[in-house]
């Protein structure tokens, strides 16, 4: 299309008055704009250059253009000096080209929208409503680009700014009604929807945006009482049908419904319903079993039906914790069905208390009974009745004095054997594991025990559990599959060696370390499964040389292997110093073949090179955990690994490069099994090495902790590349001790789409911009939950609380809506 320009004629003889002139100009000024817009929004892509005689030939006067709006004809009015024929001329080609700009508008606003870059959509819409605010174009584009974008409240925003705009059209006031219709109704679906899933919380922000966007709607009343008599408060759905009834219009298709449902929800509230009283045994029994005595036994003075039901609760009490705060009187109708008994004892009283009660007549078939004592401890013969009165039932037993002066002590493990013959399990941790005289007498001939704990509480002259008392249990205890034991003689590892030939799996601890949990075995192994050692080189130097020969003996078994040794710290500068015979001890581990290796965790002061050999000869290896002085060749290593699925690395080492963290994540995204990774203290973890970890599909967890060389950009490139991966399976990012992360890079990390957890510490550099983001991101519905971890980041933290604050003021206000 080829612009036209309209001109004055000023040649001299034709006399035109001032005032005619002025409106004549603006309107033409007018014109010569619109047309020039028409001229860029419909101007065809840039083509070669052609003579300027072909493009003078081309050029021709628009399509629809009147004979009585060319340049000519304007030329000729102005010569006849009839002003009022060109005014109004010019007024119906301003017009035609207003419609025609509007149009053009719409058509690439519409483009644009398809191609969703919304924001140049957006300005063609706003400007379609400046130049034509009485057309229905405008309002109804903006809408749909809103709509779109899935932002249904600027969407219905933008169709009410046309029905106020257009009042007098029914046409387009009908259209635009039509549409917020719609939307609310999509609204009203997703807002139920959520709320029959339980996120109340979610549902009510849609209902309430709903009504702020337009009040006058029934709809969104009647969802909001929905969701409220589904969260089992007819109470606020009464009061959202009132509220309805009185703002929306009358003229509504649904305001007619807002009084049923009001009748409904006054119906309900007058109904109270006892869920104890109808509610299945084993849903009760499921729900009280996770509450505390002290609390069922205040529910059952709530009413008869309350007391009977739990009562009759049987497996809600199968489990019995007493402490000082239990009452006992109350529990004497329920004490038939305890099975489990735990006692946590601190004064004599509730010592005598406690015991009386497991003497009791009625209780029975008791299975398990865990001791917690402080320095009272009951006397011997009291034990003796009740270990007696069980003997045939007992087979999980735990006794833990942790008193420092006990005026009593435990009984022995031998003692306890021989008056528990169908014992199973036994956790022992007393310093009378000390006094080998007393453990070495009263062991039975044979014992079932199969799981055994000991623990010799820390005393002043660092005594340990002697050779002496795993040699007496060896004896007694033939089917013994797993031993943890903390405190002891690195030379009890020959003993166990020799004496517990049917051990699968053994926790060995020179210090004091808590227990771990019992992990589960199928049985089937015909040797370790399990070796987890445990030293302190500054008090046991030579413990690597008893336990490198049992790791070499139960290699074709093992499937997991912790070898944990602290030494002596000397100095920043200098590191870790390895005791004199370590090198050579752990040499041997270069004739280890784990086949049936599955976890490695390796914080020993050996030469890498033995590491690097164990890797390379455990090919299904799925868990390691590496510490200090990993190198390049260790890596190179585990990259060789086709099961590998965690890897953590920590503490820092020269002989590890970024080249060989940039190799070993290129071939973890290559080999795709990878799904947890931790970098603690990697120095040498920079930005070209970080954005590789994005590559890796397979990836669902990263920690990174402590990692000072990373910069803010390489995070922010890290996170790009995260949300540009389509196949990334990331849901959960630790950052840990980076003064680099900014919050620049939190917008990009929030942009994450699957991520569902963010763990945050000691990010000192982020603002309450940062603080807010993330508070916002963890609060946004979606179809799961997010979790935010955020602590000693001050700025941040406390934007995140304000945040909090103001939504749970926000959600307490709702009742004035009502």
């Amino acid at each position: 299309m080829t612009s036209t320009t309209i001109t004055i004629c000023g040649e001299e003889g034709y006399a035109v008055d001032a005032e005619t002139k002025s409106r004549s100009a603006s309107l033409l000024t007018l014109f010569n704009k619109i047309h020039a817009d028409i001229f860029l929004c419909t101007m065809p892509p840039k083509r070669k250059a052609q003579p300027l005689e072909s493009r003078r030939s081309k050029r021709v006067v628009r399509a629809n253009a009147t004979p009585e709006s060319t340049p000519e004809a304007f030329d000729d009015l102005f010569a006849q000096g009839n002003h009022s024929t060109v005014i109004d001329n010019a007024s119906n080609e301003i017009d035609e080209l207003t419609k025609q700009l509007i149009h053009s508008l719409d058509a690439r606003a519409r483009a644009l929208g398809e191609t969703e870059k919304y924001d140049e959509a957006h300005k063609d819409a706003l400007k379609m409503i400046s130049l034509a605010p009485t057309s229905q174009l405008g309002y109804a584009r903006a809408g749909s680009l809103y709509q779109k974008q899935g932002n249904r409240t600027k969407a219905v925003a933008a169709y009410l700014e046309g029905i106020a705009a257009l009042k007098r059209d029914k046409k387009a006031v009908e259209y635009f009604e039509n549409a917020i219709k719609e939307l609310n109704g999509q609204a009203d679906n997703d807002a139920v929807g959520l709320a029959k899933v339980g996120r109340f919380p979610q549902a009510l922000e849609m209902a309430r945006e709903m009504i702020e966007t337009n009040p006058t709607s029934a709809d969104a009343y009647l969802c909001t009482a929905e969701i409220y008599m589904l969260q089992c408060k007819p109470q606020m759905a009464v009061r959202a049908c009132a509220a309805g009834l009185k703002k929306a219009k009358k003229t509504d298709p649904q305001y007619k419904a807002l009084t049923p449902s009001k009748k409904r929800a006054e119906e309900q509230q007058e109904i109270k319903v006892d869920f104890v009283e109808r509610l299945p045994a084993d849903v009760l029994e499921l729900i009280f079993s996770r509450v505390e005595a002290e609390q069922r036994l205040l529910c059952m003075s709530v009413s008869k039906i309350w007391k009977q039901r739990i009562a009759q609760s049987a497996g809600a009490w199968r489990e019995l914790v007493l402490n000082t705060k239990t009452p006992l009187a109350p529990l004497d109708p329920m004490l038939a069905h305890v099975n489990h008994f735990t006692i946590y004892s601190h004064d004599t009283a509730n010592v005598v208390r406690s015991y009386d009660v497991l003497l009791d007549n009625k209780v029975k078939n008791v299975q398990t009974l865990n001791f917690y004592v402080n320095n009272h401890v009951p006397a011997t013969n009291r034990f003796d009745r009740i270990f007696h009165r069980f003997e045939n039932t007992l087979t999980t037993l735990t006794l833990n004095q942790h008193g420092t002066s006990p005026k009593r002590t435990l009984p022995s493990v031998g003692w306890i054997l021989s008056r528990c013959p169908e014992l199973a399990d036994l956790t022992y941790e007393s310093q009378h594991l000390l006094s080998t005289k007393a453990q070495k007498t009263g062991f039975p001939r044979t014992s079932k025990l199969k799981r055994l704990r000991l623990r010799a509480m820390a005393t002043r002259d660092g005594g340990r559990i002697s050779d002496a008392v795993f040699k007496a249990i060896g004896k007694c205890c033939t089917q013994l599959v797993y031993l943890d034991a903390e405190k002891c003689d690195v030379s009890s590892i020959d003993v166990i060696k020799q004496e517990f030939k049917e051990l699968k799996q053994l926790y060995f601890n020179t210090s004091n370390f808590r227990f771990k949990p019992l992990p589960k075995s199928n049985g089937e192994e015909q040797g370790l499964t399990v070796v987890t050692f445990k030293d302190n080189a500054r008090t046991q130097p030579d413990g690597d040389r008893h336990v490198v020969p049992l790791i070499l003996d139960n290699q074709s078994t093992l499937r997991k292997l912790v070898l944990t040794q602290s030494t002596v710290f000397t100095g920043f500068s200098s590191g870790f110093t390895p005791g004199p015979t370590r090198a050579d001890a752990w040499q041997a581990l270069t004739n280890f073949h784990g086949s049936q290796l599955r976890k490695l965790v390796i914080h020993v002061k050996c030469k890498q090179e033995y590491v690097t050999s164990v890797i390379n000869h455990a090919p299904k290896l799925e868990s390691i955990n590496i510490q200090d002085y990993a190198t390049n060749s260790t890596m190179e290593a585990v990259g060789n690994l086709q099961h590998l699925r965690k890897l953590k690395l920590f503490k820092h080492s020269d002989e590890l490069t970024t080249a060989g963290l940039t190799s070993l994540f290129s071939r973890l995204a290559e080999n795709n099994t990878i799904e947890c990774l931790s970098l603690h203290s990697v120095w040498n973890l920079k930005d070209e090495a970080l954005v590789k970890i994005a590559s890796i599909n397979s990836l669902q967890s990263v920690n990174i902790e402590e990692c000072d060389y990373i910069s803010a950009n390489g995070l922010k490139r890290l996170f790009a590349t995260v949300i540009k991966n389509k196949q990334s399976s990331l849901v959960r990012m630790d950052l840990i001790c980076l003064e680099m992360l900014t919050d620049a890079a939190v917008k990009g990390l929030v942009a994450i789409k699957n991520l569902k957890t963010i763990s945050i510490d000691y990010a000192e550099r982020l603002t309450d911009q940062g603080g807010k983001m993330l508070a916002e991101w963890e609060d946004q519905p979606g179809e799961f939950r997010r979790k935010l971890y955020l602590s000693s980041s001050p700025k941040a933290f406390r934007a995140a609380q304000k945040y909090y604050m103001q939504k749970r003021k926000k959600a307490a206000s709702d009742q004035s809506i009502f």
